[in-house]
Protein backbone atom coordinates (compact mmCIF):
# COMPACT_ATOMS: atom_id res chain seq x y z
CA UNK A 1 0.00 0.00 0.00
CA UNK A 2 1.30 3.41 -0.93
CA UNK A 3 0.08 6.75 0.34
CA UNK A 4 -0.90 9.61 -1.91
CA UNK A 5 1.06 12.84 -2.05
CA UNK A 6 -0.38 16.20 -3.08
CA UNK A 7 1.66 18.69 -5.10
CA UNK A 8 -0.53 21.80 -5.34
CA UNK A 9 -0.24 25.53 -5.98
CA UNK A 10 3.37 25.77 -7.12
CA UNK A 11 5.21 27.44 -9.99
CA UNK A 12 7.85 25.40 -11.81
CA UNK A 13 9.68 27.74 -14.16
CA UNK A 14 12.77 27.49 -16.36
CA UNK A 15 13.98 24.05 -15.34
CA UNK A 16 16.72 23.00 -17.74
CA UNK A 17 15.74 19.35 -17.58
CA UNK A 18 12.72 18.39 -15.49
CA UNK A 19 10.05 20.27 -13.52
CA UNK A 20 8.33 17.36 -11.71
CA UNK A 21 9.64 13.78 -11.47
CA UNK A 22 7.50 10.89 -10.26
CA UNK A 23 9.31 7.61 -9.90
CA UNK A 24 6.93 5.37 -7.95
CA UNK A 25 4.24 7.30 -6.12
CA UNK A 26 0.59 8.18 -6.33
CA UNK A 27 1.27 11.87 -6.85
CA UNK A 28 -1.72 14.20 -7.23
CA UNK A 29 -0.56 17.22 -9.26
CA UNK A 30 -3.18 19.97 -8.96
CA UNK A 31 -3.37 23.76 -9.52
CA UNK A 32 0.29 24.22 -10.58
CA UNK A 33 1.91 26.35 -13.28
CA UNK A 34 4.65 24.56 -15.24
CA UNK A 35 6.54 26.77 -17.70
CA UNK A 36 9.75 26.89 -19.70
CA UNK A 37 11.07 23.45 -18.76
CA UNK A 38 12.57 20.86 -21.05
CA UNK A 39 10.10 18.31 -19.61
CA UNK A 40 7.07 19.23 -17.49
CA UNK A 41 6.24 15.93 -15.74
CA UNK A 42 8.21 12.67 -15.88
CA UNK A 43 6.66 9.35 -14.92
CA UNK A 44 8.76 6.24 -14.35
CA UNK A 45 6.37 3.49 -13.21
CA UNK A 46 2.65 2.79 -13.38
CA UNK A 47 1.49 4.97 -10.48
CA UNK A 48 0.11 8.33 -11.51
CA UNK A 49 -2.39 10.01 -9.21
CA UNK A 50 -4.79 12.75 -10.23
CA UNK A 51 -3.40 15.40 -12.62
CA UNK A 52 -5.80 18.30 -12.95
CA UNK A 53 -6.11 22.07 -13.33
CA UNK A 54 -2.48 22.70 -14.24
CA UNK A 55 -1.29 25.40 -16.63
CA UNK A 56 1.52 24.49 -19.04
CA UNK A 57 3.44 26.84 -21.33
CA UNK A 58 6.66 26.77 -23.33
CA UNK A 59 7.87 23.34 -22.23
CA UNK A 60 9.84 21.09 -24.59
CA UNK A 61 7.23 18.42 -23.72
CA UNK A 62 4.53 18.51 -21.08
CA UNK A 63 5.05 14.85 -20.10
CA UNK A 64 7.13 11.83 -21.12
CA UNK A 65 4.02 9.58 -21.23
CA UNK A 66 0.40 10.37 -22.10
CA UNK A 67 -1.10 10.10 -18.60
CA UNK A 68 -3.08 13.31 -18.93
CA UNK A 69 -4.43 15.30 -21.84
CA UNK A 70 -4.23 19.05 -22.38
CA UNK A 71 -7.82 20.27 -22.59
CA UNK A 72 -9.16 17.68 -20.13
CA UNK A 73 -9.56 17.80 -16.33
CA UNK A 74 -8.70 21.51 -16.31
CA UNK A 75 -5.19 20.96 -17.72
CA UNK A 76 -4.43 23.54 -20.37
CA UNK A 77 -1.67 25.28 -22.25
CA UNK A 78 -1.52 29.08 -22.17
CA UNK A 79 0.86 31.93 -21.35
CA UNK A 80 0.51 32.37 -17.56
CA UNK A 81 1.14 36.14 -17.67
CA UNK A 82 3.33 36.61 -14.63
CA UNK A 83 4.20 40.08 -13.32
CA UNK A 84 7.76 39.41 -14.57
CA UNK A 85 11.42 39.79 -13.62
CA UNK A 86 11.30 36.79 -11.29
CA UNK A 87 7.96 37.81 -9.77
CA UNK A 88 5.59 34.85 -10.23
CA UNK A 89 2.46 36.66 -9.07
CA UNK A 90 -0.23 36.56 -11.73
CA UNK A 91 -0.67 39.77 -13.71
CA UNK A 92 -4.15 41.10 -14.52
CA UNK A 93 -5.81 38.97 -17.19
CA UNK A 94 -3.80 35.85 -16.34
CA UNK A 95 -5.56 32.58 -17.28
CA UNK A 96 -4.35 31.23 -13.91
CA UNK A 97 -6.78 33.50 -12.04
CA UNK A 98 -9.87 31.76 -10.64
CA UNK A 99 -8.90 28.56 -12.52
CA UNK A 100 -8.29 26.18 -9.59
CA UNK A 101 -9.85 22.73 -9.40
CA UNK A 102 -12.13 23.40 -6.48
CA UNK A 103 -14.14 26.33 -7.84
CA UNK A 104 -17.41 26.56 -5.93
CA UNK A 105 -16.06 24.44 -3.05
CA UNK A 106 -12.98 26.33 -1.86
CA UNK A 107 -12.38 30.06 -1.92
CA UNK A 108 -9.28 32.16 -1.51
CA UNK A 109 -9.10 34.43 1.56
CA UNK A 110 -10.52 37.33 -0.51
CA UNK A 111 -13.62 35.27 -1.41
CA UNK A 112 -12.70 34.59 -5.05
CA UNK A 113 -12.32 31.14 -6.65
CA UNK A 114 -8.84 29.59 -6.22
CA UNK A 115 -6.00 30.68 -8.50
CA UNK A 116 -3.28 28.45 -9.91
CA UNK A 117 0.34 28.77 -8.87
CA UNK A 118 2.36 29.69 -5.82
CA UNK A 119 0.23 32.61 -4.70
CA UNK A 120 -3.14 30.93 -5.20
CA UNK A 121 -5.38 28.53 -3.34
CA UNK A 122 -7.09 28.69 0.02
CA UNK A 123 -3.82 29.39 1.89
CA UNK A 124 -2.81 32.32 -0.33
CA UNK A 125 -2.87 34.91 2.45
CA UNK A 126 -0.54 32.78 4.58
CA UNK A 127 2.38 33.74 2.34
CA UNK A 128 2.16 37.42 3.21
CA UNK A 129 2.10 36.68 6.95
CA UNK A 130 5.08 34.33 6.77
CA UNK A 131 6.98 36.70 4.51
CA UNK A 132 7.04 39.25 7.30
CA UNK A 133 8.34 36.66 9.80
CA UNK A 134 11.07 34.81 7.94
CA UNK A 135 14.08 36.49 6.39
CA UNK A 136 16.52 33.61 6.55
CA UNK A 137 15.74 29.93 6.06
CA UNK A 138 18.05 27.58 7.96
CA UNK A 139 18.36 23.92 6.97
CA UNK A 140 19.97 21.61 9.55
CA UNK A 141 22.22 19.92 6.98
CA UNK A 142 22.69 22.65 4.38
CA UNK A 143 22.98 25.71 6.60
CA UNK A 144 21.72 29.03 5.30
CA UNK A 145 20.32 28.65 1.84
CA UNK A 146 17.94 31.51 1.20
CA UNK A 147 17.75 35.08 2.28
CA UNK A 148 14.34 36.73 2.27
CA UNK A 149 11.79 37.96 2.52
CA UNK A 150 10.43 34.80 0.90
CA UNK A 151 6.98 33.59 -0.16
CA UNK A 152 5.71 30.35 1.40
CA UNK A 153 6.56 28.40 -1.72
CA UNK A 154 10.01 29.91 -2.23
CA UNK A 155 12.70 27.80 -3.81
CA UNK A 156 16.17 27.66 -2.32
CA UNK A 157 18.93 27.34 -4.88
CA UNK A 158 22.06 25.87 -3.41
CA UNK A 159 25.30 26.98 -5.03
CA UNK A 160 28.06 24.36 -5.01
Amino acid sequence: YQHRTLLANNVFAGNTHLAIGNQAAYLDIIDNIIVGSQLGIRFQYIQTGHIACNLFHGNGANANEPRFTIGEDGNREAEPRFVGNGDYHRAPGSPARDAGCHRGKVLEPDGTPPDLGAYGGPLAATGAALQALFHLIEHPMLGSCCRGPLPVSATCRIAS
